[in-house]
C-alpha cells in the first residue's frame, strides 16, 4: 500500500509489550530506567498524567522524540537534539519508551 496505514498488533511478554507494524519488524515497549548506555529509543507517553508530561513538555521533550541515553548509572542521563538531561529511577520508571536499537543496526 502506498503510504501505507498503520495496523499495530500488540503481543504481551512480562512486563514488556511488543508491538509488529505493518512491515513486520518488531518494536519493544518498555520504561526509560530499562535502556542502558547508548541505547536509542522513542518516547511513546508518560505514565502519571499532567504533572509529568507538563514537566518534559516545558524542557522540550515530546511525545515522539528520540532520545540516547549516556549513562543510566544513579540518575538516568540522556541526549536529545543537542541536549542533555538526567532524571532519577522513580520518574524513569514512568517514562514508556519504544527501544529503537534494532532499526539502526
Amino acid at each position: 500500500m502506498k503510504g501505507g496505514h498503520y495496523f499495530p498488533f500488540f503481543l504481551l511478554k512480562m512486563n514488556t509489550i511488543q508491538i509488529i507494524n505493518y512491515n513486520w519488524r518488531l518494536y519493544e515497549m518498555t520504561m526509560l530506567n530499562q535502556l542502558k548506555s547508548g541505547d536509542i529509543a522513542r518516547i511513546v507517553n508518560f505514565e502519571d498524567g499532567y504533572e509529568l508530561r507538563y514537566k518534559f513538555e516545558s524542557k522540550g521533550l515530546f511525545e515522539g522524540s528520540i532520545i540516547r541515553v549516556v549513562s543510566s548509572f544513579g540518575l538516568f542521563t540522556f541526549s536529545i537534539n543537542s541536549k542533555i538531561f538526567s532524571v532519577n529511577s522513580q520518574i524513569a520508571k514512568k517514562v514508556r519508551i519504544i527501544k529503537l536499537n534494532q532499526l539502526l543496526r
